[in-house]
């Protein structure tokens, strides 16, 4: 203890007599470290409070951060939330651009595409049920002060799968819708089946070969030039029928619709 006294009581003595402020610092600091550990080696109770002093300085250090901490993040939870309400707000609500095609989820809710306020013969816009949930949340189409059809009204779309165009005609009729339609208005150009042991297809005609029993089945009809199914039963032995009698064949056709 008196070697630690008398070693802190030597630095302090000899800072003020070095040249360098810089050593002359160093030995200050080491001094009158060395007397305070010689003082608190001669009353050691003071360790207790030294401990106190040192936890209160570190807990109100780490409190003010925490706290810090908990503001910022709640700023910025609160800049995010108003971002997001923004972006589902614009969402909800979109001004088209001409030229432009649009696939609107309303998944969310009902969305509303407003026109352009301004636009010139020739313009188009499509759009098109991106989640097939117009039926659901429609998709309100504003008409921005221009006519759609003739009429000063908005467009509801309400059926899933509706895709459509508008184009701008004039100031009278405003925009009009070209083309209105679904995946289900779309028919199929020949008729769709399944069935039978094999299959062969020959140019635009196929043929569903049953060699036992089972079923023929049609999944989608075909168009008005090709709604028909034609189908051959062959009995018996595959004979003629006309001289021995023993086997024959049954042709009819059918239209599907």
């Amino acid at each position: 203890m008196w070697k630690v006294l008398s070693t802190g009581v030597g630095f302090v003595l000899s800072a003020f007599g070095e040249e360098s402020p810089l050593m002359g610092a160093l030995k200050l600091v080491a001094g009158l470290g060395s007397l305070w550990l010689a003082d608190r080696i001669l009353k050691p109770w003071k360790l207790i409070g030294d401990a106190a002093r040192l936890t209160r300085f570190l807990t109100k250090g780490m409190k003010k951060n925490t706290v810090k901490s908990q503001k910022q993040l709640h700023k910025q939870l609160v800049r995010k939330r108003a971002a997001n309400i923004k972006r589902i707000r614009q969402m909800r609500k979109l001004t088209a651009v001409a030229g432009k095609g649009y696939p609107i989820n309303t998944t969310g809710g009902t969305i509303t595409m407003t026109l352009p306020a301004s636009a010139s013969a020739g313009d188009t816009i499509k759009v098109v049920d991106y989640a097939r949930t117009f039926g659901t949340n429609k998709l309100t189409i504003g008409r921005n002060s221009q006519n759609i059809n003739g009429a000063a009204s908005d467009l509801d779309l309400t059926k899933n799968n509706t895709a459509t165009q508008l184009i701008y005609v004039d100031a009278t009729e405003g925009w009009r819708v070209v083309f209105t339609g679904s995946l289900s208005d779309i028919q199929s150009s020949f008729v769709t089946a399944t069935g039978g042991n094999s299959i062969v297809t020959c140019g635009n005609f196929k043929m569903h070969i049953f060699t036992g029993p089972g079923t023929f089945c049609v999944s989608q009809v075909g168009c008005s030039a090709n709604e028909t199914v034609d189908y051959m039963v062959v009995a018996g032995g595959g004979g003629d029928g006309a001289q021995r009698g023993d086997g024959g064949a049954a042709c009819s056709r059918h239209a599907i619709r």
